[in-house]
């Protein structure tokens, strides 16, 4: 597929069998967008007639047909975005919902910032508000976010983040890496190469949580998502301990401690993890290594 930017703002997005009964909500929230000086380019990961749909839409789009890792579609999809010539990518996932202004001020906000990062509403898989601007519970607009803040959690997902291609353009995460968490590894990755990162409450993106999402917010506390928890934050402090150091203690941490973790006390450290259980946690913050919560 040959594409020639019209725009120079694209939203990307990859969409998939499973989020069929809310790609629906999603092309309505684009449809709906207070700008449209946008393109949309989505990332076809085996969902049937998705150009049919797309046809019906007045939306300016472009299919990327991938089949590979989640990790390796999405570097795909954004390094294409970044080929075709557009300069501002902003990022959203086809389960959830934009605000109708989110095209409009993150793009204005790229005009000052490489990197916006901006508020989550909570909703289930009824549409159904469940929390209300969730991130400005820890976070202030216009609040610099820095690779700090994405130590031992991530608040950038690839659902509420927009970025100029300048900055995105030579990332060690769309060179090499397979992660879990891509966004948690991509946006790390992003902010050892710039300080121009904010975050913003003046548009949200609608998060879905629903019970095949191990990945909502705020996480349950149970032996599913811990034991994964687990997994991607020492995958996670793995990959970055190779471009940064650092990490390596975390990753000796998570790796030595977790192997002494038996059914006989994993309800132990659960029960440890509950009891210093985070006000309004961002993804993967409530899961701590054994060592930090003393059971090892």
């Amino acid at each position: 597929m040959s594409v020639s930017a019209k725009n120079n703002t694209v939203v990307i997005s990859t969409v998939y069998p499973e989020v069929e009964p809310y790609l629906c909500r999603y092309l309505d929230s684009l449809e709906a967008q207070s700008s449209n000086s946008f393109e949309l380019l989505i990332a076809n990961d085996g969902y049937i007639g998705l150009e049919e749909i797309l046809s019906k839409r007045e939306l300016q789009w472009h299919i990327l047909e991938v089949s590979k890792t989640v990790s390796e579609n999405r570097r795909d999809l954004i390094n294409k975005a970044i080929e075709y010539g557009y300069s501002k990518i902003i990022f959203s996932d086809c389960d959830d919902e934009l605000s109708f202004n989110r095209v409009n001020i993150l793009s204005s906000l790229l005009d000052s910032y490489a990197v916006v990062v901006n508020d989550l509403d909570i909703i289930d898989s009824s549409n159904q508000l469940i929390e209300k601007n969730y991130l400005s519970n820890r976070f202030i607009d216009g609040e610099s976010i820095n690779i700090s803040k994405l130590q031992s959690g991530n608040m950038m997902g690839l659902t509420n983040t927009a970025a100029t291609a300048n900055v995105l353009k030579g990332c060690v995460a769309l060179q090499r890496g397979e992660a879990l968490a891509f966004d948690w590894y991509l946006w790390s990755t992003v902010l050892l190469n710039t300080k121009e990162a904010v975050f913003t409450n003046k548009a949200t993106t609608k998060y879905r949580t629903y019970s095949n999402n191990v990945a909502g917010l705020p996480q349950a506390i149970n032996n599913r998502n811990v034991c994964k928890g687990l997994e991607v934050k020492y995958e996670y402090y793995k990959l970055m301990s190779e471009i940064k150091d650092g990490y390596d203690e975390l990753v000796n941490e998570f790796k030595n401690d977790c192997n002494k973790i038996s059914d006989e006390n994993i309800l132990k450290y659960i029960s440890a993890l509950q009891e210093r259980k985070i006000n309004y946690p961002v993804w993967w913050e409530q899961v701590k290594s054994p060592l930090e919560v003393g059971i090892v």
